[in-house]
């Protein structure tokens, strides 16, 4: 039987890093990009229960973390982070002052894979806590309602990475701590 348990948290920074290797050769990630107007962020633990029973009692149980289920709603729009979740390019044309940005055909790409790490609005204890995911894939979707600002919206899974089978990390900072990039791994 399959489990979930939920942590839901209010958000001071969202940043996101493309993942632009993950093999049995190492790990790297692009510079982390801001997220802007995060609302709201969703991790959901995906894990495998087996309970062992006899004589009508359960004896032992069994859990494994199998992924994430992640999701994020923000206020404002941004093409670079659409890129790096849908897998799509935006170009430019036109001059300054007057430029526009196009995605062609978003529906012909592939979502690519990213590095996801924010920190809570308020610290655990006197610590700044900060959660990562090293690989996430979804979905970016925008969001219209009548007489009503836009939303953008993620949902997508964190996997385990090719390279070691990690899923993430937490991080406890003595003080306020920035959102940094995220260190290469070269195999040994």
């Amino acid at each position: 039987m399959a489990g979930k348990e939920t942590i839901t948290l209010g958000i001071r920074d969202l940043k996101i890093s493309q993942v632009l290797k993950d093999d049995s050769t190492g790990v790297e990630y692009g510079a982390p990009v801001d997220v802007p107007g995060v609302k709201e962020i969703t991790v959901t633990i995906i894990k495998d229960e087996k309970e062992l029973t006899g004589d009508g009692v359960i004896l032992d149980t069994y859990e494994k973390r199998k992924g994430y289920e992640v999701s994020f709603k923000n206020a404002q729009f941004s093409h670079e982070i659409m890129d790096i979740i849908n897998g799509t390019t935006t170009k430019s044309s036109g001059s300054s002052g007057s430029k526009v940005y196009t995605t062609e055909d978003d529906s012909a790409c592939t979502p690519g894979y990213f590095a996801l790490e924010f920190a809570p609005e308020k610290s655990v204890g006197e610590k700044d806590y900060h959660r990562i995911l090293y690989k996430v894939s979804g979905s970016y979707e925008e969001e219209f309602a009548e007489e009503d600002y836009m939303v953008c919206s993620f949902t997508g899974k964190g996997v385990a990475r090719t390279y070691d089978k990690k899923f993430g990390a937490r991080k406890l900072y003595e003080a306020i701590t920035e959102i940094a990039q995220i260190p290469v791994i070269v195999a040994s």
